[in-house]
């Protein structure tokens, strides 16, 4: 009788051993797994970065026809045509200072978290950027883009995309009207078709970049048939600047 007490204690003591160390090995399990995915969790740590996010690195930003009362195109070229391009320059980390130099000038100093204007001429330019960090580490990026060489207009453009144009240039906060109205005391319209230079850009984002470092809140659109174009005359003097984002109709 005591014998078959022992057993049934032994037993017993197996079966809490067993169901002891099962539970240990759960909870074990479990931290082990918390542990591991704590781990693959951790975020990298990326090397300090600097990007100019425009002018866009390698693009074309426009093309320049010249005025019809300037003979030569060189001279058109160096007299009376500029873009204003936003600026903006962003760090992957925290910095002390950021500087640009455009075309091998001096180093200005940017502020981050602000988009500055770039007035440049007909021609190529290259634009290096620098950030240090707060630990006095320095890293650069440079750019290379063109303003104001030709290039063949064929975009097309469908009615579909005509609106998701519009909805575009609200989105950032410009207004859109239907043909311009004629300022008679100025007959700016009809100036800017005799004699103002033109440029034509290639793209939506780029067109409202430009207006917008401008200053302008309104912008123009002109549809018929074959075409649609949205555009603004830029400039007070007797030679303004036609900007415009047109396309074939399809």
């Amino acid at each position: 009788m005591q014998l078959m007490k022992r057993q049934k204690i032994v037993i017993a003591f197996i079966v809490f051993a067993l169901l002891l160390s099962s539970i240990f090995a759960v909870v074990y399990g479990n931290l082990s797994i918390h542990q591991s995915t704590a781990t693959l969790e951790m975020p990298i740590s990326l090397p300090f970065q600097v990007q100019v996010l425009s002018p866009l690195d390698n693009y074309t930003y426009g093309t320049y026809i010249r005025p019809n009362n300037v003979t030569s195109e060189e001279e058109a070229h160096e007299t009376t045509y500029s873009l204003i391009l936003p600026l903006n320059i962003t760090a992957n980390q925290e910095t002390s200072r950021i500087t640009y130099c455009l075309d091998g000038s001096d180093n200005m100093i940017f502020n981050e978290n602000t988009t500055a204007s770039l007035t440049l001429n007909y021609g190529v330019h290259n634009l290096t950027a620098y950030a240090t960090n707060i630990e006095g580490i320095t890293t650069e990026s440079c750019i290379t883009f063109t303003v104001g060489y030709d290039y063949p207009l064929s975009m097309k453009i469908t009615m579909e995309q005509v609106q998701e144009a519009t909805r575009y240039f609200e989105s950032r906060g410009l207004k859109v009207q239907a043909e311009a109205p004629i300022d008679e005391s100025k007959l700016q319209n009809i100036w800017s078709l005799l004699y103002s230079g033109s440029v034509d850009v290639v793209s939506k984002e780029n067109f409202a970049d430009i207006v917008i470092a401008h200053g302008i809140d309104t912008i123009w659109v002109y549809q018929d048939s074959n075409q649609v174009s949205f555009y603004r005359v830029y400039g007070e003097s007797w030679l303004p600047i036609f900007y415009a984002y047109s396309a074939t109709l399809v």
